[in-house]
């Protein structure tokens, strides 16, 4: 067994899983954080053996076990209900974004192949462009000489990095650079408002923002900008419906990543501007409706799994009679 666990044996008047609940709710309630020594918090053996908890006679151990066994059980039940409800209409709202950027919102339209074969057919009367004859600024950024006050202190110029990106508008971001940044990084550029971003890098690869505020970016992020052939939120939903194609043409083993030339050489369908509009509108109405109905569900889950955590704290603690 790995030296990252401790195993601890029960004697034979005490219950196993009682002592597991016991165990889970002092780690519900933070207990062991507390007792935990050493930058990465490390809780000893003698931690454990040293912690007082209450014990009471073996069947009465047994009758609590089984008593949250049977109310927990309850409870995940529903709660993995509602999950896989929200999970659904998460697809549900994909299936919509993808629907309405690759076919239009018209059932009869007439079709053509799009001659890319995971993109398949789209309207007769749209185009197919390459994203890099698209945009007229396409770009990304750097991370400043990292230890330089004279890069971070009071910066006041912002600063976007993947983690910024919300999949929505962008309207701030976490960090800020000095104007002696941009002068000494030539790869640090301001880019204006309604740029769309794109991550390229890691746990964030393929999130997406439409910054509303003037930023220069760090190197996972590529910015574009200033397309007379794209909405920027059409190509934004685009970008969000089809994440798992960009996701895909990721290289790399734990960390994916994609380049600036795989964004550049991705190939997209475009409807004509009026129509873009359209399809927009439509989108934004479908995801608040699909939305409201996730957050209500979100709602229902939370007080469940609070309920869920008091009920074997206060069934362990004697709060609670279960016999």
């Amino acid at each position: 067994m790995s030296p990252a666990y401790i195993r601890i044996y029960p004697t034979t008047n005490l219950h196993v899983k009682y002592f597991y609940y016991q165990y889970f709710d002092l780690y519900q309630r933070y207990i062991f954080n507390e007792l935990g020594t050493g930058v990465r918090s490390t809780l000893t053996y003698n931690d454990l053996l040293n912690i007082k908890v209450m014990i009471p006679p073996f069947n009465e151990q047994k009758s609590i076990a089984e008593f949250i066994d049977k109310k927990t059980s309850q409870i995940d039940t529903h709660i993995d209900k509602q999950e896989r409800l929200v999970a659904l209409l998460k697809e549900q709202r994909t299936a919509i974004i993808n629907k309405a950027v690759t076919r239009g919102l018209d059932e009869n339209v007439k079709l053509k192949d799009s001659g890319i074969d995971w993109l398949g057919e789209i309207p007769e009367h749209w185009e197919v462009r390459k994203v890099s004859r698209s945009f007229k600024k396409i770009g990304s950024g750097t991370t400043p000489t990292s230890g330089g006050e004279l890069y971070y202190r009071d910066g006041d110029i912002n600063w976007i990095n993947t983690g910024d990106l919300n999949d929505g508008y962008l309207y701030e971001c976490k960090n800020k650079v000095t104007k002696v940044a941009l002068q000494h990084h030539t790869s640090l550029k301001l880019f204006p408002p309604d740029s769309l971003l794109v991550a390229m890098y890691g746990a964030t690869i393929g999130k997406v923002a439409i910054s509303k505020i003037d930023a220069c970016i760090n190197q996972a992020c590529c910015v574009l900008s200033e397309s007379k052939y794209f909405m920027n939120e059409f190509a934004f939903y685009w970008f969000m419906g089809y994440r798992h194609i960009i996701i895909g043409l990721s290289y790399g083993g734990g960390q994916p990543n994609i380049s600036q030339d795989t964004i550049k050489n991705l190939r997209i369908p475009v409807p004509p501007l009026n129509e873009q509009d359209t399809i927009v509108e439509y989108i934004k109405k479908q995801n608040i409706r699909v939305n409201e109905t996730i957050s209500t569900i979100e709602k229902e889950i939370a007080p469940l799994k609070e309920y869920r955590q008091s009920l074997i704290s206060n069934a362990v603690t004697g709060k609670i009679k279960v016999i």
